[in-house]
């Protein structure tokens, strides 16, 4: 399909809008807590018809619809079939986060901070999945890694600054190596890194060896926000952070421009030819089955809840990684698959991990015993997010999967088949122990005693609507894929 460009200020309406509305909950702050709210969950309610709107222009007539800035730099907006997907995707599910964030931070503190920042996280992210460039992609990239660091030391703890700490030691080097991987590339090209469906520098004259090369930068540094192992160490410490962060951490933002970054570079700036010629398909699928079954044996023996998940993201995101290092159509297809369906599934699970600490005032799952008696609704749901993580019908995850297993059988890579096969039943082994303790254990003798408010009742609606929500759209997405798999396939088509 020949691509057109179409002129709009959609794309960079999409980036503005959050950040004025930033602006705003900042200025009302603590006066009128109400209204403050309604503009954080305003901002969300703005952004998403945008991108959804851009949708089916950019997958099915083969729109780009393009904006240019000049600030100090020039700044290049362009909505392309991979961006525009996970955009819509990303800013649904901000929506849901910052309705749960309401009944979750009822008794927290800083609130203004954290809406204000949270806000501005959602106008980051836009503006990395409608960037034209890399120069614009990457302003945006190190806005995301500035403004999510309040969040990551909310708690002002000694362990949340260490964790801040160890997050930006990170996060800084792997945007470093980033930098440098553009000026070298900009500088051998002679011309602006854009974002092209097909490739940028294949036929450039650049030789293949170098171009191998230079990708090291790039996927490693992209490879940070990515958690590729052993780049991953950041991740499970910012769980300190309120869950509904670690859930943008995990399921919506953060980690997911990472791979959302590696999948750009390998398939708008090498393309996938030059890729495979320069050895990346050789290379980055064995450390993507290394993450995934590192990540699960290391997930087995975490007791706390939000340590479990966050190793288990660390190995989906390997799911993702390794789909588009097959550098095959099939490959690409379940990468995007997965980026979606393990989105809504990984909230669910977050989602609930939050309700099973502040309302059940357990920070464990040796403490979970019996949980089911006390919060159906949350163990259903969790039931539902764990059963889709392991790639069990009808729930959604194992519509990915497939579709991940068909990209290693027509690439002829069994092995990674076997990775894939081998993963789920490790998944097995740190979600399945969980559910069957929800319904079948003993409450624990170390259980902390909670008010009887927060021993006999669930979450509030706020927090459970969410949760129930997502859950059952995790459940159609298993029994009618039809539209997640629809858009995958339009955009792996597009850009492969």
């Amino acid at each position: 399909m020949t691509r057109v460009e179409v002129p709009s200020a959609l794309p960079v309406l999409s980036v503005i809008v959050p950040f004025i509305f930033a602006t705003l909950v900042a200025i009302v702050g603590e006066r009128a807590p109400r209204v403050r709210n309604g503009l954080a969950l305003a901002a969300t309610l703005v952004t998403f018809p945008m991108l959804a709107w851009m949708l089916p222009g950019v997958l099915a007539e083969g729109k780009t619809y393009v904006w240019t800035v000049e600030v100090m730099l020039t700044l290049r907006f362009a909505v392309l079939p991979l961006g525009v997907a996970v955009g819509s995707m990303a800013s649904l599910l901000w929506i849901f986060t910052m309705i749960y964030s309401f009944g979750y931070m009822a008794h927290e503190h800083a609130h203004t901070r954290y809406y204000t920042c949270l806000t501005g996280v959602l106008g980051a992210t836009m503006g990395i999945l409608t960037a034209g460039d890399l120069l614009t992609f990457f302003v945006f990239y190190e806005i995301l890694s500035i403004l999510v660091y309040p969040l990551v030391v909310h708690e002002e703890s000694e362990a949340a600054m260490a964790a801040g700490k160890t997050y930006l030691v990170f996060l800084l080097v792997g945007e470093a190596l980033v930098l440098g991987g553009i000026v070298f590339v900009s500088g051998l090209t002679g011309a602006p890194l854009m974002l092209t469906p097909g490739g940028l520098v294949g036929d450039s004259g650049i030789a293949i060896g170098l171009l191998g090369l230079v990708s090291v930068p790039f996927i490693a540094g992209y490879g940070v926000k990515g958690a590729i192992m052993p780049e991953h160490v950041w991740l499970p410490g910012a769980m300190i952070a309120p869950t509904p962060i670690s859930a943008v951490l995990h399921a919506v933002a953060v980690v997911k421009v990472g791979v959302y970054g590696i999948i750009v570079y390998l398939y708008m700036i090498l393309g996938q030819a030059t890729a495979r010629a320069a050895g990346i398909g050789s290379v980055l699928p064995w450390i993507a089955a290394v993450t995934i079954i590192v990540s699960s044996l290391i997930a087995i023996k975490q007791d706390d809840i939000k340590r479990r998940l966050a190793y288990s993201t660390i190995g989906n995101l390997g799911y993702i990684i390794l789909g588009a290092a097959l550098l095959s159509v099939w490959g690409l297809k379940g990468s995007v698959l997965h980026i979606f369906l393990h989105s809504f599934m990984k909230i669910v699970l977050f989602f609930c991990a939050g309700i099973i600490i502040t309302r059940g005032n357990r920070r464990f799952f040796s403490q979970c015993g019996g949980l089911a008696k006390e919060m159906p609704v949350t163990a259903a749901c969790f039931t539902v997010g764990a059963l889709g993580m392991i790639g069990l019908p009808p729930v959604a995850g194992w519509i990915s999967k497939w579709v991940l297993l068909q990209g290693t059988f027509t690439s002829g890579q069994y092995v990674f088949a076997a990775v894939i096969l081998f993963s789920a039943f490790l998944n097995m082994g740190y979600y399945l122990p969980p559910v069957l303790q929800f319904y079948f254990g003993k409450p624990s003798e170390e259980r902390p005693v909670a008010s009887e408010a927060k021993r006999t009742l669930e979450a509030p609606l706020s927090m459970l609507a969410p949760t129930a929500v997502l859950a059952i759209a995790s459940v159609v997405f298993g029994v009618w894929p039809l539209g997640p798999y629809w858009v995958a396939d339009a955009v792996a088509r597009a850009i492969y």
